[in-house]
């Protein structure tokens, strides 16, 4: 599965506009751990390595649009899948495998989630807790089942994110605002590799 994704910073009215007639699918806490290396050798690649409540998973970035990373990935779940990505040989637990190549925890964040259906989309509202920072952000997302679909969702959450007032800027996510609020060298650096642009 692809997901594809557009996130926006909304406001009260939007948000009700939004979720009018939207179908409401429930509540979640979410508490995520990401990692990198010193040096941000995933991150300046635009991949983003996490253990969500428990789970380890990486988005892998599908294409570069000459204006940072496209918010289009390929999510894969599991330390198996990850091992063999990283070609990482099982010795010890996966935590401690990947932290003998470098891979460390860079931040932690806990996130009340609500998510809506509306048509075929799906809309999801965050709130994040960083400990030292909050942040709220907004999505509009289409999974797909392979990659020649990609093009065709991102255009049909423009088309609905318009219809529903939303204005298409660069919005980023919450990891990105965290690092640009509280980790300004790692934030500089993936400025200047192109993944994030201010």
């Amino acid at each position: 599965m692809f997901e594809v994704e557009k996130k926006y910073v909304v406001t009260e009215k939007q948000k009700k506009r939004l979720i009018k007639g939207a179908e409401f699918l429930g509540e979640k806490i979410i508490v995520d751990e990401y990692f990198d290396t010193e040096d941000y050798n995933l991150t300046l690649n635009d991949m983003w390595l996490r253990c969500r409540n428990g789970t380890f998973e990486i988005k892998l970035p599908m294409d570069k649009n000459g204006k940072g990373f496209a918010n289009r990935y390929q999510e894969v779940e599991g330390e198996d899948k990850i091992r063999q990505i990283f070609a990482i040989n099982p010795e010890k637990s996966f935590r401690e495998d990947i932290r003998s190549f470098g891979y460390e925890t860079f931040l932690r964040c806990s996130t009340e989630r609500r998510e809506y259906k509306k048509g075929k989309f799906k809309i999801i509202f965050d709130e994040a807790d960083f400990g030292d920072f909050k942040f709220s952000i907004s999505e509009i997302e289409l999974m797909v089942e392979n990659a020649g679909e990609i093009q065709k969702a991102s255009e049909e959450i423009f088309e609905f994110s318009r219809k529903q007032g939303l204005v298409n800027k660069n919005n980023q996510g919450k990891i990105i605002e965290y690092l640009r609020a509280k980790k300004p060298k790692h934030f500089k650096a993936l400025v200047e590799r192109g993944v994030v642009v201010e």
